[in-house]
């Protein structure tokens, strides 16, 4: 499980602000504060995606561009 400190240090690596990572993600901002506070978990799959996009330098642009549709 990804704690606080370990998802603050994500979204340092990859160059994010707080209001940034939940646009990206579809959340409200005060839900990232939440999760960074440990007051809320991060859900899994927002850890999953994250941690992914760390291990193969994905930036949100490049990772929004992997889903689009053809």
């Amino acid at each position: 499980m990804m704690d606080g400190s370990a998802l603050r240090e994500v979204i340092v690596r990859l160059g994010m602000s707080q209001v940034g990572l939940a646009g990206f993600l579809g959340y409200d901002d005060s839900m990232v504060r939440r999760w960074i506070a440990d007051k809320h978990p991060v859900p899994i799959p927002v850890e999953m995606l994250l941690r992914v996009m760390i291990k193969y330098h994905l930036t949100p642009t490049k990772v929004i561009a992997l889903t689009k549709d053809d």
